[in-house]
């Protein structure tokens, strides 16, 4: 993988943009046998300052604008004052809680006492002409850090075993609401319809010193706690080999498929990100370091601190812009593509071409051939992504949190891959997809086809095909209308 200081470590290569119209530009490819993939053009803040993409000036839109305070003075102006504080204070709760889904409990729900002091805020300062809403959702609570500049996200980091090796690992799901709350990460009860298959490899709680069993934790929150303690660690059943060096030689015309690839992480006969304590919880923890080097998304590390910085992706839920990380690939083709550690185990995982309760996945749709043109504000696709212009920007069909009582989400993408037919390229039919039940309209209306002609029809996306493959991409920030 070369050598790469732990602390200074250049950003890995891979595809990388924003949506349309972005403030930067985007790194050039260099072909020089392998495929060496561009930065991504980043104008994104720190956890809970994130700009709206195309935002193309890099302000940040994180709270009410207002006007200047005036004159305060009079018995008549206390009142109005009082009546407006009365407005102020409905206005911000209920601008803090309109969602465009009911997240239930991963929702931030207000005290009345929190809107009256943002209420009085604003009211020292004038009053506002205009509420903004929320820059961005940020799923993961546990996140640390989300850099401004390059859109890296940094996570706590954990340490585990494996064989007596030390690895370092991320968390980022678990299968137990209460458990997910005490890790601060994402919720995701459909894990759980992986236990008992090989996509979920065993793992014991152990002394950090000593590598004996501890005892087992009495409840979810418990374990959570052991989780994050220093004392105790994982002890894994598989591992990953980081040493290969990843490449992938793009197609010089379309860019996908490529001509040649190579994954750059291997994960061993048992490994997969997905664990289990033998407590019928799923957790995702993915394994990031050990003695054979680094995830290729692995922007830094830093082990005393126990943070680790991570590379993610832009894509798109329900017309808005989100962020992911990409961390595993069941086969070769998507983990040398995505940088990630390919982990074979993960097609385990049951439900393909389904997202109902049972299935352990939900869909995610890469387009093949999107239009070109880093410029170009409908610019989408594998074959762009190749030719270094900038991420794929997929589709995810789920994002974390509750919908109409139940939690559809989950990591663990089946991936179904779209073509744009001649006759919609020819009729310019052609445009930037953004949304799932979009791109399932476009299927049925017979503008696209599926990549996988022999696939599992996907009963959710109007019968799209599932082509058996997992891409593990958790969601870390929806950043608004894309």
């Amino acid at each position: 993988m070369g050598q790469v200081r732990e602390e200074d470590r250049d950003e890995p290569t891979r595809p990388g943009s924003r949506r349309a119209k972005p403030p930067s530009t985007p790194g050039e490819a260099t072909m020089q046998g392998t495929f060496r993939t561009p930065s991504l053009p980043r104008h994104i803040s720190d956890v809970g300052s994130v700009p709206r993409v195309g935002d193309c000036t890099g302000r940040l839109m994180t709270g009410p604008q207002s006007i200047g305070p005036g004159r305060r003075t009079g018995v008549a102006f206390a009142v109005l004052q009082l009546v407006v504080l009365a407005w102020i204070c409905s206005c911000v709760e209920e601008s803090l809680l309109k969602r465009r889904k009911t997240m239930s409990k991963l929702q931030f729900r207000p005290h009345p006492a929190t809107a009256l002091a943002l209420a009085v805020a604003v009211l020292a300062a004038g009053v506002p002409s205009a509420i903004a809403r929320p820059a961005s959702d940020s799923f993961l609570e546990s996140a640390i850090r989300l850099d401004r500049v390059t859109g890296d996200i940094t996570l706590p980091l954990y340490q585990g075993r494996h064989d007596g090796d030390t690895v370092w690992y991320i968390i980022t799901e678990s299968s137990d609401q209460k458990q997910a709350k005490r890790l601060g990460v994402n919720f995701a009860p459909k894990l759980a319809n992986a236990l008992g298959t090989a996509a979920v490899q065993d793992a014991r709680l152990v002394n950090a010193l000593t590598g004996k069993p501890v005892a087992a934790a009495s409840n979810p929150v418990a374990a959570a706690s052991s989780l994050m303690s220093r004392g105790v660690v994982l002890d894994f059943d598989g591992t990953v080999d980081f040493s290969p060096v990843r490449m992938v030689v793009p197609d010089p015309d379309n860019g996908f498929p490529p001509l040649s690839f190579r994954a750059g992480a291997v994960g061993d006969a048992e490994y997969s990100p997905l664990i289990t304590l033998g407590d019928g919880i799923v957790l995702n923890a993915s394994q990031v370091a050990n003695s054979s080097g680094l995830h290729d998304a692995l922007v830094h590390i830093d082990r005393q601190a126990r943070e680790v910085t991570l590379d993610q992706f832009n894509g798109f839920y329900e017309f808005d812009a989100i962020l992911y990380l990409h961390q595993e690939g069941s086969i070769e083709l998507v983990a040398a593509v995505e940088g990630s550690t390919w982990a074979p185990n993960l097609n385990a995982a049951p439900g393909l071409g389904s997202n109902d309760p049972d299935s352990a996945r939900s869909a995610i749709i890469p387009i093949v051939n999107g239009e070109r043109g880093v410029s170009n504000p409908d610019r989408q696709g594998l074959e762009s992504a190749l030719l270094g212009e900038g991420d794929p920007l997929n589709i995810t069909q789920e994002e974390p949190g509750f919908e109409d009582g139940e939690v559809p989400y989950s990591p663990v993408w089946d991936l179904h891959l779209v073509v744009w037919t001649d006759a919609a390229i020819a009729s310019g039919d052609r445009h930037r997809l953004t949304d799932a039940d979009e791109v399932a309209d476009a299927f049925v209306d017979g503008l696209v086809v599926s990549g996988a002609p022999d696939g599992m029809p996907n009963d959710s996306l109007g019968g799209l095909r599932a082509i058996g493959a997992i891409s593990n991409c958790p969601v870390t920030f929806n950043l608004g209308p894309a």
